[in-house]
């Protein structure tokens, strides 16, 4: 509970800075999906670490213009969205590119459905895949019990090509080790990775074991 409580504490505080800091970004970015989309600039998605537990509705910024061109049939992939490159507007690539879309997930963090840092929470269509082709690993992510973050350590060094597998284990190495202490090294790497420092995918806070 102690340690339940000091998550809580630090998420709370961090979402709230961040929130502070970024809200002049996070209104430009509502500002130029609205401009460019012209449609509601918020979007949800339900999203959760296993289909059979609890979803919960995640916020975003609309990056997409959803409205219909009459040859939709795109095929979806695990961990892949579909091909949407000429429904997203030129600015609004830019927020998908620096990650700003996914701002107003500070709010689910407040309300206290994700962490700032935690396992990756997946749409409906990722997680009855795994259900559907990897009911062991399904079995093993309903275990997790650590909730569902912004950050993490398979959004720095995951790899979407390595699908369901990687992921369970990322999350599973992030759910082994978690302390607050590792929550800052994963937003200072993440940082750093956004600032285009001279780190790879590859260069792990962990040595995983083959």
């Amino acid at each position: 509970m102690k340690q339940q409580n000091t998550y809580r504490f630090f998420d709370v505080i961090v979402a709230i800075l961040l929130l502070i800091i970024l809200l002049p970004v996070i209104l430009i970015s509502i500002i130029i999906s609205l401009i460019e989309l012209r449609m509601s600039p918020f979007y949800t998605q339900q999203r959760g670490l296993s289909i059979d537990g609890k979803l919960f509705t995640i916020y975003k910024i609309r990056t997409v213009d959803e409205k219909p061109t009459g040859h939709e049939t795109i095929e979806r992939r695990f961990l892949q969205s579909p091909s949407l490159i000429e429904k997203v507007p030129m600015f609004c690539k830019i927020l998908r590119i620096t990650g700003f879309d996914e701002l107003p997930q500070l709010i689910n963090v407040l309300k206290g459905e994700m962490s700032i840092v935690g396992p990756r929470p997946l749409d409906l269509f990722d997680l009855q895949f795994i259900k559907d082709h990897h009911p062991e690993l399904d079995k093993m992510r309903m275990e997790l019990k650590s909730k569902s973050g912004i950050l993490g350590l398979w959004q720095l060094y995951g790899k979407r090509e390595l699908g369901a597998k990687n992921l369970l284990e990322w999350d599973l190495c992030y759910e082994k080790n978690m302390n607050v202490f590792l929550d800052v090294r994963i937003i200072l790497n993440t940082l750093f990775h956004f600032l285009s420092i001279n780190k790879s995918k590859e260069d792990s806070i962990f040595t995983k074991k083959s």
